[in-house]
């Protein structure tokens, strides 16, 4: 399969597309504060720590 024309992408992960969705997160100053630093010191994005800590959890 070839690259869309223009794509800068030369490797990309085979079957695995990135949605994006917007969502909000409402927390005191403080608390938006802490998830930034967590997900700094943890080299995610705040989405990544979000998502990863939301599918760990059981149904």
């Amino acid at each position: 399969m070839s690259r869309p024309k223009g794509s800068k992408n030369k490797n990309p992960a085979q079957g695995r597309k990135t949605i994006f969705k917007t969502m909000s997160i409402s927390g005191k100053p403080e608390e938006i504060e802490y998830l930034k630093q967590l997900a700094e010191k943890n080299g995610k994005t705040v989405s990544r720590l979000v998502l990863d800590w939301v599918l760990a959890q059981p149904l």
